[in-house]
């Protein structure tokens, strides 16, 4: 996949989070009524720990791909900072 001319190689794992994110996401709606159980309630809590390492994944990658784009569009930042200290 290409994005601006940056080649961007496939990543299946941020395939995978976004997809546990998405079912996370409904799982804590469908059981968001039955709060009041303590059971419940416990679930809850740990989907959203599991949510939110799956958008760290995401977060991570996004990351990345911004970099890239940084570079690709002003240049490597040691290669400019090595370039402004020459005689």
């Amino acid at each position: 996949m290409a994005l601006w001319g940056v080649k961007i190689p496939k990543n299946i794992r941020t395939t995978r989070a976004e997809e546990l994110r998405d079912r996370y996401d409904r799982a804590i709606t469908s059981l968001t009524p039955y709060t009041e159980n303590p059971d419940v309630d416990t679930i809850i809590t740990n989907l959203r720990e599991k949510m939110a390492e799956a958008q760290c994944i995401l977060d991570r990658r996004q990351a990345v791909i911004d970099q890239r784009l940084l570079r690709e569009q002003y240049g490597d930042p040691r290669r400019i900072e090595r370039e402004a200290y020459r005689p």
